[in-house]
Order: structure tokens, then C-alpha cells, then sequence
């Protein structure tokens, strides 16, 4: 219970000190997304090149799970392997995008402004669900809003919907517009890619320690 205090006044503590601002000149974004099994967890990134298309680098990590899942809190779980993996990596992104959300959330700092904070990098929150706010529709593209405040977009690609919400150092116009970018049929490249090398990680590693 105290440990759950003390993220609440971190989740605050960020909250309060998201900066946002519009980014123009974008050619490289990353991706981040995680994958479990037993008691690891694999962190991936990888970076995408918008312009052609294409991924042109991906790493890893590999860490002991210390911290128990709880909704709302997956900052503390899977944020410090993230910042680290960013942190050691050989390339720098213009953008990160992170699986999870980032001020869409309920304490307003989501996993996305956790990573963003300590990295001091531009950072996007994209999730598969709502976690907090309220939709408003306008076709396939939609407002997320809280107390008349608009806190995330959402875009629905064939039967996917995508929360987007500012993790740091971007605004949610210029996030949505790189987003739409990377967009190919119903995915988004960046995160599809990240999940599938966390994945394909996941099952070496296992296999590895079947043999």
C-alpha cells in the first residue's frame, strides 16, 4: 500500500511538469513495447524510418520483473526497463512511441510521461483501450475528453481503435499527425513491429531454456 502511495505522488509529481510542443521535422521515430514470460520481462525497441518505411534497427533487453502489475501503475513496471533500453541504445529518435497511455490517464501521467520525464525526449502514449475520459466520435476519428478538456485522440483503423495521448515534449496535434504518418492498411508500423520483435524475443528466450 505504501509503495502504491508513493507512485501516486511521482504520477503527480510528472503531471505537473509535461511540457508540450509542436514538433516539425520528424524522419525518425522508435517504438517501445514490452513481452513476459515467467518472471522476465523483454523490453524492445525498434526505429522506424518514416520517409521509406521501413525498420532500420531493433534491440533488447531482457530484466527480472520486480514490480506486480496494477492497472493505472505499469509506469513502475515496465517504464525503468524502457527509459534504460533508450538510454543504451545506439540510435536517437526524433519521436518515442510507447505501448501504453501517456496524460489519458486517471493521475495524468501515464507510462508514456514516466518515460518521456526521465528521458527528456519527445514521447507518445498509444493504447488499445480507453483507460480513462470520455470519447467523442466524429466518424472514424474521435476527441478523448475529461471536464471539457481534451486529453488524447483516438483513431479507429478498420476494427483497431488507437489512444493517443502526449507522454512529454510534443502536443497531442503533432503526435496525431506522426501518427497518421506511420499508419500502413490497419496498422501502425512502429508499435506492430516493436510488439512482434518483443515477441519474437520472447519465444527464443524460451525455447532457449527448454533445450
Amino acid at each position: 500500500r505504501d509503495s502504491v502511495k508513493e507512485a501516486r505522488k511521482i504520477q503527480r509529481y510528472i503531471s505537473e511538469r509535461i511540457v508540450e510542443k509542436e514538433i516539425n521535422e520528424v524522419n525518425l521515430v522508435a517504438g517501445l513495447d514490452c513481452s513476459y514470460y515467467d518472471k522476465k520481462i523483454i523490453t524492445a525497441i525498434i526505429f522506424y524510418d518514416i520517409k521509406n518505411k521501413e525498420v532500420i534497427n531493433s534491440e533488447y533487453s531482457i530484466n527480472e520483473i520486480y514490480f506486480p502489475y496494477i492497472p493505472t501503475l505499469l509506469f513502475l513496471r515496465e517504464g525503468p526497463f524502457m527509459v534504460s533500453l533508450i538510454k543504451k541504445s545506439k540510435m536517437e529518435a526524433d519521436v518515442y512511441f510507447i505501448d501504453g497511455h501517456g496524460k489519458a490517464h486517471p493521475f495524468g501521467a501515464g507510462l508514456a510521461c514516466y518515460v518521456g520525464y526521465l528521458i527528456g525526449m519527445p514521447t507518445v502514449g498509444i493504447a488499445k483501450k480507453k483507460l480513462f475520459g470520455n470519447v467523442v466520435w466524429k466518424n472514424s476519428e474521435g476527441e478523448i475528453v475529461y471536464n471539457y478538456k481534451k486529453i488524447g485522440y483516438v483513431i479507429k483503423l478498420c476494427d483497431k481503435e488507437f489512444y493517443i495521448s502526449v507522454g512529454n515534449m510534443i502536443t497531442l496535434h503533432s503526435a496525431v499527425e506522426i501518427f497518421k504518418r506511420c499508419i500502413k492498411g490497419c496498422d501502425f508500423m512502429p508499435l506492430l513491429k516493436a510488439h512482434e520483435f518483443a515477441n519474437f524475443i520472447r519465444k527464443n528466450y524460451k525455447k532457449s531454456n527448454m533445450e
